[in-house]
């Protein structure tokens, strides 16, 4: 199990990683001059923990492109 969040959780995703023993995987976030975001996930095991906190637009959008990643 790894465990991925978006760009604003990141912090508790740390502290979830911590208290579980479950390792973060390597994440990437951009953000092109059109608007459009970009988040790249590095290896991540059959299951898949996100963590999110979605407070506006942008961050369902990073969650949604989470949920691609991880199901890639």
């Amino acid at each position: 199990m790894r465990i991925i969040s978006t760009e604003r959780s990141q912090v508790l995703a740390a502290r979830i990683s911590e208290k579980l023993g479950v390792p973060l995987a390597e994440m990437k976030f951009a953000r092109f001059p059109d608007g459009e975001m970009y988040l790249r996930c590095g290896d991540l095991d059959d299951e898949t923990l996100i963590i999110s906190s979605i407070v506006n637009n942008d961050m369902l959008v990073q969650t949604l492109l989470a949920i691609d990643a991880a199901d890639r």
